[in-house]
C-alpha cells in the first residue's frame, strides 16, 4: 500500500479576496453598506467597526438555509456546502464568525480516527507543544468575520486577529503520516526530520485502515496571529444539526 501523507488542515476560505487595504465601507442615502476601493462623491466612508451599530440589535434568523440542532435552536446561516459538511456564520457577542459544521457537530470528521484530529495551527518548537498560531494569510478577510479552527473534539475554536499578525520563521506543524505498518509510519515520520507526538494507531481514512502518527515537522515561513480560543460548549447546542429553510 502507498504510503499517504494527510494535513490535517481545518482552514474556513475566505469570502473576499481583495486586498483589505483596497477596500473601504461606503454609505449612501439608503441602509445598504457597500465595500468600493473609494467611495463616491455622495458616499459617506464609515469605519468598519462601526458597522455592527448599524445592522442594529440581532433578531430573528432571517431567510436563507440555516443549519439548527437537535432541539431546534440555531446554529448559523450557511454561507457554503462542501457536500460532506457546511460553512456556517454565527455571531457571538457582537462579532461574526465562519465555522465547519458536520451533522454531528463542529467540526469535520474524516473517518473512524476523527482525521483530521488538531486542525491547521503553527507552533514554534519542535515539539507542538506552544501556544498555538493561526495562519492568517489565507486572504484578506472583512473585519466583521472571523474564520475559525476546529478542534478535533469540536469543543474549541481558534482563530487570529489581522491587526496581531506577524511572520513566522519555519513554524512547525502537526501533520498524519500514514502507513501500512508501525514501523513504516514512524518512518516517515522520523526519516524527514518530523517528531512524533501521538504513536502508531489505527486510522481509517476513506475506508481503508492504515496505521498513523502525529508528527511535528518544520514548515515555511508563513504570516500568522496568537490563536485565540472560542468555546463552542457555552452555544449550548446539541447534535445531531440538520439544514432548515427559513
Amino acid at each position: 500500500m502507498s504510503t499517504k501523507r494527510f494535513f490535517l488542515a481545518v482552514l474556513v476560505t475566505a469570502v473576499v479576496t481583495a486586498p483589505a487595504d483596497a477596500l473601504v465601507f461606503c454609505k449612501g442615502r439608503g441602509a445598504a453598506v457597500l465595500v468600493r476601493e473609494k467611495c463616491r462623491r455622495r458616499e459617506q466612508q464609515i469605519d468598519a467597526t462601526t458597522i455592527g451599530d448599524l445592522m442594529g440589535a440581532p433578531g430573528t434568523p432571517g431567510p436563507g438555509l440555516h443549519v439548527v440542532d437537535k432541539n431546534g435552536n440555531e446554529v448559523g446561516l450557511v454561507t457554503a456546502d462542501d457536500g460532506s459538511y457546511m460553512r456556517i456564520v454565527r455571531q457571538v457577542n457582537g462579532e461574526f464568525f465562519n465555522l465547519e459544521v458536520s451533522g454531528s457537530g463542529f467540526g469535520f470528521q474524516y473517518g473512524n480516527d476523527g482525521l483530521p484530529e488538531t486542525g491547521y495551527l503553527y507552533y514554534t518548537d519542535a515539539a507542538c507543544t506552544s501556544a498555538p498560531f493561526v495562519p492568517t494569510d489565507q486572504g484578506q478577510f472583512l473585519p466583521l468575520e472571523h474564520p475559525v479552527t476546529i478542534s478535533a473534539d469540536g469543543r474549541t475554536g481558534y482563530y487570529g486577529l489581522v491587526s496581531e499578525q506577524q511572520m513566522l520563521a519555519h513554524p512547525y506543524m502537526i501533520e498524519v503520516e500514514a502507513g501500512m505498518d508501525d514501523p513504516s509510519a514512524r518512518a516517515n515520520c522520523t526519516g524527514s526530520g518530523g517528531q512524533i507526538v501521538k504513536d502508531s494507531h489505527d486510522c481509517v481514512y476513506r475506508g481503508v485502515t492504515e496505521k498513523c502518527v502525529w508528527c511535528c515537522r518544520v514548515n515555511g515561513t508563513d504570516t500568522a496571529s496568537p490563536a485565540h480560543t472560542l468555546d463552542l460548549t457555552s452555544f449550548g447546542l446539541t447534535p445531531p444539526f440538520t439544514l432548515k429553510r427559513q
